[in-house]
């Protein structure tokens, strides 16, 4: 795409997380597909800026792998076109487990290159002015070892800048509402009433991977997707303030996702399992997960796989058995046709490892990082 430079007639933004440059889930240059797409949407509709909600990384990255090598080239492009339109970058730091702080990149390639772009990077948690928005409050993820804690520690800074009320908070973290009812009262979570009485206009929060509101508050959800279960729409929101001062959101749902689909095949045969498979519609030149899930069990799923994996080469084949007691996974890769296994020692790292493992095929990415958080903090107490 052609860029040229815009004036800006009202305050506009784009508001993108948990990005998660260098997951192995996702192909080599994915995310920045991903991501661009969104952007050029979203410079189409003028804004002026760019708030980047946390995790714009997955891990520690170093120069010898190539997904690091993509981060950083991103961030040339990123950096280089936001001084080209005079677009400002705001990122927050994300989970310290994703993140790592590693957003301090942009501001290393910023002075190298010499480039005249406003760049707001913060970790902290804080209250800043931006041009536009007013005072917008600023909640890293884990900032505090308690989420009563972090809110007090806000009504605290508020009180000392004497204010009764911010206009947005950009958040990275997660809502009671977002959890499932059995997990809200285990789990320290924000309290979503709480926070919709300190903030006048609207709450964007990063962390979850599925896209949800709740009166104020508003989850984009992940830009990507990066395993099953996560079928739902992925993209960013464009965020205008309006000349009445409220603030309108829509979502701008990014059309070159990777493709995760489940298909459930209860009581078909093999050429019924194609037909629904056709059904699909997939683009079959790219690539694509396709989880066949059955209830009575696999003998035909994994006869279905073996007859098709080389036909469809670009499809990532695996199946989901939910005919044993408890809802057990099994999942069965292509090429995956025997079982081996290797004698562990059950020390207390091994066991912490295997638990989160465990954790993350059960409910995902998004909904584990306070359960391993929990999981830490009893392994700590172990230890001593």
């Amino acid at each position: 795409m052609t860029y040229s430079t815009s004036t800006f007639e009202t305050e506009k933004f784009l508001w993108v997380q948990d990005v998660h440059f260098g997951t192995s889930a996702l192909p080599l240059g994915a995310v920045t597909q991903s991501f661009k797409y969104v952007v050029d949407i979203a410079i189409r509709k003028k804004i002026n800026r760019i708030v980047i909600g946390g995790d714009i990384t997955d891990r520690p990255l170093t120069l010898s792998d190539d997904y690091a090598s993509e981060y950083i080239v991103f961030a040339i492009w990123l950096l280089k076109i936001c001084a080209l339109l005079g677009i400002e970058i705001v990122i927050i730091e994300g989970t310290p487990s994703h993140d790592w702080k590693q957003a301090r990149i942009f501001e290393q390639i910023k002075a190298e290159l010499e480039l005249d772009v406003k760049l707001v990077y913060i970790n902290t948690l804080s209250i800043i002015h931006l041009e536009g928005l007013g005072n917008v409050l600023i909640v890293p993820d884990q900032w505090r070892t308690k989420a009563s804690t972090t809110f007090e520690e806000i009504l605290t800074l508020m009180k000392e800048r004497e204010i009764k009320s911010v206009d947005y908070a950009f958040m990275h973290g997660s809502f009671k509402y977002q959890m499932p009812k059995f997990l809200r009262n285990k789990l320290d979570l924000h309290d979503e009433e709480e926070f919709c009485k300190i903030v006048d206009k609207a709450i964007l929060i990063g962390h979850d991977h599925h896209k949800s509101n709740y009166k104020k508050i508003h989850c984009a959800g992940s830009l990507e997707r990066s395993s099953h279960g996560q079928e739902d729409p992925k993209g960013a929101f464009f965020v205008e303030q309006l000349e009445n001062g409220k603030p309108y959101i829509e979502f701008i749902r990014n059309d070159v996702a990777q493709v995760y689909k489940d298909l459930f095949v209860d009581g078909l045969d093999a050429n019924e399992i194609l037909d629904k498979f056709n059904e699909l519609n997939l683009d079959l030149d790219k690539p694509a997960h396709v989880r066949l899930v059955s209830t009575t069990g696999l003998t035909i799923v994994s006869e279905f796989i073996k007859r098709y994996e080389k036909i469809y080469d670009n499809i990532i084949w695996s199946s989901k058995d939910l005919s044993k007691k408890g809802d057990s996974n099994s999942v069965a890769e292509i090429g995956e046709t025997q079982l081996s296994f290797a004698k562990i020692n059950l020390d207390i790292n091994t066991i912490s490892t295997l638990l989160s493992k465990r954790l993350q095929a059960k409910y995902g990415d998004e909904k584990t990082e306070h359960l391993k958080v929990i999981l830490d903090e009893v392994i700590d107490e172990v230890r001593t």
